[in-house]
């Protein structure tokens, strides 16, 4: 899950957009907000327009996503 070395930790997370699944590697302390700015270039669609679901619930925009993950724990 996290990345060895001296660069920041980082959370491997597998999207689901238009019946694919997208990896994106993002720093562990990213929040939702900078996730979904990662996810525009690779979904086509604005960040406003985006929806993300973690475990059945829409978590808040300054979530981190580390916190998303030891959600999932």
């Amino acid at each position: 899950m996290e990345s060895q070395g001296s660069s920041p930790p980082t959370i491997n997370v597998q999207v689901k957009f238009a019946g694919r699944t997208i990896p994106v590697e993002v720093p562990a302390a990213a929040t939702t907000a900078e996730l979904k700015r990662l996810l525009q270039p690779l979904t086509n669609v604005l960040p406003r327009g985006q929806r993300l679901i973690c475990k059945g619930t829409n978590p808040q925009t300054r979530t981190s996503c580390a916190e998303l993950a030891d959600s999932l724990l």
